[in-house]
C-alpha cells in the first residue's frame, strides 16, 4: 500500500502557523510580517545533486506527512469453525456453525505530534503570553498547539507539539501495526435444492471488535483501549432468505397451451438485520488539547435512549437517538464514551422478481422480467449523525433507495 500524497520536497502543503490577513494570506494579522511566498512552487528534480542542499524551511512547518513505525512487524490472523450438518430430507440441509477470527497486528494510524497538555497547562500556570492572538491568562488552549508563546523572562516557546517539535504541524500521522480485532459468531442456515422450489435461509448472530475498523480511523494515541469498541460493520443480527420457485400453473391447468402455462418463475432476497454502528465523536473544540479532534469523544454521562426516527426530538424531527445520554468533553481530557457501541437503524427490505420464459424453438426463446428493489417499499434509514458538535446530533439525515421498479425482455438464440 501507499500514500498518494507529495510530501516534500516533491510537494508542498503548506499551513500558516499564525493567524493571517484574509486579503493578503502570507501577512501575519498581529504584526503584519511577512511569512513568506509560499506559491507557485518549483518542483525539484528528482535526483539532482541540489537536492542535498536544499533549504527545508520553504517546507516548514510540514503537515499531512505519514511516517512508518520502524517497529511494524507483518499482520496476522487466526480462524477458526466448528460446524454440524443434518438432513432434514432428500433436498434439505440444516447447517449450525460457529465461526471465529482473531486479527493481531493489524494496521493503523495514529497523530505521530499531538500537543502536550501537561506543557499547555505548564504554559498556562508560568504566566505565557500567546504571540498569535495576544491571550494571556490563559494563553494556551484550543487550537493553540502551533502558536508562539512568551515568558515572563521573554523566553519563547513554539508550540506544545513536543513529541516532533514545532517544525511539524497538524494531520502528520504514523503507520503501525497496532491494531487488533475480535469476530466470534453463531451461524444457522437450511437450504433446500430441488427442481421446483430453492431457498437458502442464513441467520447470523455475531459480534466484532476491534481498535481500528478503516485505515481512516485514528487510534487514541494516548490509550489504544479508549478506541477499541465494535467494529464499524458488526451487524448484531442478520437474517437473510432468498428463494426461487418455478410456478407449476401447467400441473395446474393443464388443458392450457404449454407456451402459456410453462416458464413461470419467482425469485427474491429478504433481509432482516441489526443496523450498523454509529461512530461518535466530539468533532470541534479541540477540548482535549492535544489538536486530535478526530479522537476526541464526549461523555457518556447516562443509558442511550433509541427512539422511532419518524417521531422529533431535542434535535428536531427523525431523532434516532435522544442527545442526553452524553455531554461535553472537559478541557485537557478525552471523553469515556466509545467510538463505537450501539448500532443505527436496522434493515428491513425484499427484492423480488418474477419472470416468464416462452420457448419459440429448441434453441430460441423470449422471457420477459419484472423486477422490484425494496418492493414493500419499506423505509430504511441510514445512521444518525454521530457528531456531539453537530446541531444535527442523533438525527437522521436520509435514508436509503425506495421501492425501484424495472421491466426487461430477453432474446435467446
Amino acid at each position: 500500500m501507499f500514500y498518494e500524497v507529495g510530501d516534500p520536497p516533491f510537494g508542498l502543503d503548506w499551513a500558516s502557523p499564525t493567524g493571517v490577513m484574509f486579503d493578503q494570506p502570507y501577512l501575519t494579522r498581529t504584526d503584519g510580517v511577512s511569512q513568506g511566498q509560499r506559491f507557485p512552487f518549483t518542483f525539484p528534480i528528482p535526483g539532482s545533486p541540489a537536492n542535498k542542499t536544499l533549504d527545508y524551511s520553504l517546507y516548514l512547518p510540514l503537515n499531512y506527512v505519514p511516517g512508518y513505525d520502524i517497529h511494524n512487524r507483518m499482520p496476522y490472523a487466526e480462524h477458526y469453525n466448528f460446524s454440524i450438518q443434518r438432513e432434514l430430507s432428500k433436498s434439505t440441509v440444516l447447517t449450525l456453525a460457529y465461526v471465529g477470527t482473531q486479527g493481531h497486528k493489524l494496521i493503523s494510524q495514529t497523530d505521530a505530534n499531538p500537543g502536550n497538555v501537561a506543557f499547555c497547562n505548564q504554559l498556562n500556570a508560568e504566566g505565557a503570553v500567546d504571540l498569535n492572538t495576544g491571550a494571556s491568562n490563559p494563553a494556551c488552549g484550543p487550537f493553540t498547539e502551533q502558536d508562539t508563546f512568551q515568558l515572563p523572562n521573554g523566553t519563547k516557546v513554539f508550540g506544545t507539539r513536543t513529541s516532533l517539535g514545532a517544525a511539524f504541524a497538524a494531520n502528520n500521522t504514523f503507520t503501525r501495526n497496532s491494531a487488533n480485532s475480535n469476530y466470534n459468531s453463531f451461524q444457522a442456515t437450511v437450504e433446500r435444492k430441488a427442481a421446483d422450489v430453492t431457498f437458502l435461509a442464513a441467520y447470523t448472530f455475531a459480534k466484532a471488535i476491534d481498535d481500528a475498523s478503516t485505515f481512516g480511523d485514528l487510534m487514541n494515541f494516548s490509550n489504544y483501549r479508549l478506541s477499541r469498541g465494535l467494529s464499524s460493520f458488526d451487524v448484531a443480527h442478520n437474517f437473510v432468505v432468498s428463494y426461487n420457485w418455478a410456478i407449476p400453473f401447467d400441473r395446474a391447468f393443464g388443458t392450457l397451451p404449454k407456451r402459456l402455462t410453462q416458464g413461470w418463475n419467482i425469485t427474491g432476497i429478504s433481509r432482516f438485520s441489526t443496523g450498523f454502528p454509529i461512530r461518535i465523536q466530539q468533532s470541534r473544540g479541540d477540548l482535549s488539547l492535544t489538536g486530535s479532534s478526530s479522537t476526541d469523544e464526549p461523555n457518556l454521562v447516562g443509558p442511550v435512549v433509541i427512539q422511532d426516527p419518524r417521531l422529533g426530538g431535542p434535535n428536531g424531527a427523525n431523532t434516532y437517538f435522544l442527545p442526553d445520554a452524553f455531554t461535553s468533553d472537559t478541557l485537557g481530557h478525552f471523553g469515556n464514551a466509545n467510538q463505537r457501541f450501539f448500532h443505527g437503524p436496522g434493515i428491513l427490505n425484499t427484492d423480488f422478481g418474477m419472470s416468464k420464459r416462452i420457448r419459440i424453438t429448441e434453441s430460441m426463446a423470449l422471457e420477459f422480467r419484472g423486477e422490484f428493489f425494496n418492493i414493500f417499499n419499506h423505509t430504511q434509514f441510514n445512521n444518525p449523525s454521530g457528531d456531539f458538535s453537530s446541531s444535527l446530533f442523533g438525527v437522521v439525515t436520509s435514508a436509503r433507495p425506495p421501492r425501484i421498479g424495472q421491466l426487461s425482455a430477453k432474446f435467446y438464440w
